[in-house]
């Protein structure tokens, strides 16, 4: 399965970094991220011309039309936080100390599309 993504330019260094550790953990399923900015990555996933979207501000609960699809970019950014922290020494990066994901995991299950959890939909 290929899932395309657009969006912000800024993190598009340590998202492909990401995204070519889950291509390699992940055997089936194939990411790939365009930077094309904030603005267009929202229009992209509103429009539907890629699966997830990246932003530098959040999506409004109206920008949202269906909780399934918004819970692809929940479970990219929760397998960062979790299995993706491992490539952090091999990237230079600090990696966010463990005691985050509990706050990190509260955020991600309050986000919501059209009234319904987000991380329920994954």
């Amino acid at each position: 399965m290929r899932l395309n993504g657009a969006g912000a330019s800024f993190p598009t260094i340590i998202y492909q970094d990401w995204i070519i550790s889950y291509n390699k953990a992940t055997p089936g399923v194939e990411l790939n991220y365009q930077s094309i900015g904030s603005g267009g990555g929202i229009q992209q996933f509103t429009q539907g011309t890629v699966e997830f979207g990246a932003s530098d501000a959040p999506m409004s609960d109206k920008q949202y039309h269906d909780a399934a699809k918004a819970g692809a970019p929940v479970k990219f950014v929760w397998w960062a936080e979790t299995a993706g922290q491992a490539r952090c020494a091999d990237l230079g990066y600090a990696p966010l100390p463990e005691a985050m994901q509990p706050w990190i995991r509260a955020r991600l299950e309050s986000i919501t599309a059209q009234g319904r959890s987000v991380w329920a939909a994954k």
